[in-house]
């Protein structure tokens, strides 16, 4: 069964069910509309082949989703892209996909003709996913229809979530698609779809999640962290319905999570996930269970901790996150990359690249990336310590931190920062402050203060653009 199968059968057994909402233009599908509207996408489209890759660039527009759904019912393969690339950015993903249809917002599809090896088996893929490329360039993962299925299953499971599931989505479709988009789709829910979430937006907030008494959301830190700025221009009173809120992307703050829940008196869950995978660690509503510094609970026969020579370490050890796959059929993999296949799948495991420790609880606890490791006089940093060093200043609202190369030393830590809201520090006070805290080697050698912090689309921190900020020690 495709998904688009899936939403044909919803609409057979609950027609009138509200199915997408747009609070913004009042445009509503119920299963049934949605359906009929998939059905007429798939029959204006008889020239797309089952197996064309299609790319869709599209903003969270009805039009997105019913050309998503549209596109998996014709047994082509969809690639939603992330509408705030560059235009570089977006035909390096064409180009290696091989796309051959091109759909824009406001625009007729548009056929392009890129050469192409064809697919061995092109009924292997549901769709192709380009990752936000924070450490490095963007990469495209094919997920196959069994493990897209199976991993809605999994956050369906862990999240007890059901057919009177109605969740808020604000996330772009690009970084929304398996959760909470497919997912609430998956289980027969309603799909409330918001405009872009900003500090312009957030009086209209409140009465989005209230018109259609929304169970839940999915927040990224840096949106988490407006709400909080902007507590006072919120109806806290038509948010009575949310159970709870998710944040991924990044590992949540505890003072953030403190002040969020204050603010707003909803539990904001920490979870952990990455596009390769969907979910692998949840929070569980029950919080009297929780560490605020955990992002949330593993299923131990799904992941583990290793060494470098792959070694389950014990509760307590840092060591790389690795996650369970088939070992012949891993459900997933890097769309033509093979290098890169070959260096993240290891004899049924997939190395996640993240660095974490468990506790004996099975609560998951992350140290941030491998390849973010500052190496500094033969000795390794990371780069989250430093920074959670400077959010300690009580000036500091947020940081980031880099290794900038260095001919003598290998590399150099660098680092930015926010001013909180009435703070007052100079660079010379952050500096000072550092030295009381951490060893010499740790230190920045250079600190900044910025406006904001440079941030890929999921609000993860942009290591290489931290040590841009730093252009006249480029060349050491």
């Amino acid at each position: 069964m495709s998904f688009a199968d899936l939403i044909e059968a919803h609409a057979r057994k609950q027609p009138r069910k509200l199915a997408l909402a747009f609070p913004e233009t009042g445009r509503e599908y119920t299963y049934q509309d949605l359906s009929r509207a998939v059905e007429q996408f798939a029959g204006s489209t008889v020239s797309m082949n089952s197996g064309d890759k299609v790319a869709l660039l599209l903003p969270n527009h009805p039009e997105a989703f019913v050309t998503l759904l549209g596109v998996m019912k014709r047994g082509a393969i969809p690639i939603p892209i992330d509408i705030s690339l560059s235009e570089a950015e977006i035909k390096t993903i064409l180009d290696h996909c091989g796309a051959k249809w091109l759909f824009r917002h406001g625009a007729p599809p548009e056929t392009l003709t890129l050469s192409s090896p064809p697919d061995k088996h092109p009924e292997d893929i549901a769709v192709l996913i380009p990752t936000s490329g924070t450490t490095a360039g963007s990469k495209v993962i094919a997920v196959t229809p069994t493990s897209l299925l199976t991993r809605l299953d999994a956050t369906r499971k862990a999240l007890g979530l059901d057919d009177s599931l109605v969740c808020a989505c604000m996330l772009p479709l690009a970084h929304a698609l398996f959760y909470p988009c497919l997912t609430t789709w998956y289980v027969g829910g309603t799909l409330v779809v918001c405009p872009p979430f900003n500090l312009k937006t957030v009086p209209f907030w409140g009465p989005w999640i209230g018109r259609y008494a929304a169970h839940t959301t999915h927040l990224i830190p840096p949106l988490a962290r407006v709400l909080v700025q902007a507590r006072r221009r919120v109806q806290t009173s038509e948010l009575s319905s949310l159970r709870f809120m998710t944040c991924v992307s990044s590992p949540l703050e505890p003072k953030l999570i403190g002040e969020f829940e204050k603010a707003y008196g909803i539990p904001l869950l920490n979870c952990y996930g990455l596009k390769e995978t969907g979910f692998i660690a949840f929070t569980s509503q029950d919080l009297s269970s929780r560490n605020l510094e955990a992002v949330g609970e593993i299923r131990p026969d799904e992941t583990r901790i290793v060494d470098k020579s792959g070694r389950p370490v014990p509760p307590g050890n840092v060591g790389e996150v690795v996650f369970k796959t088939d070992a012949t059929a891993p459900g997933f993999q890097y769309y033509r990359r093979p290098d890169l296949n070959k260096l993240a799948f290891k004899k049924g495991w997939f190395y996640t690249g993240d660095m974490g420790r468990l506790d004996e609880q099975g609560r998951l606890y992350l140290h941030g990336r491998i390849n973010d490791l500052i190496i500094c006089r033969g000795r390794k940093v990371n780069p989250e310590e430093v920074e959670e060093v400077l959010r300690r200043h009580e000036a500091v609202l947020e940081a980031a931190a880099s290794g900038m190369p260095n001919s003598q030393s290998g590399q150099k830590v660098v680092a930015c920062f926010v001013m909180r809201p009435g703070g007052e520090a100079t660079v010379r006070d952050i500096i000072t402050h550092c030295r009381r805290y951490l060893a010499d080697y740790k230190c920045p050698v250079r600190i900044k203060r910025v406006a904001a912090l440079p941030r890929g689309p999921l609000g993860k921190v942009h290591r290489p653009k931290v040590r841009g900020l730093f252009p006249d020690l480029a060349h050491p």
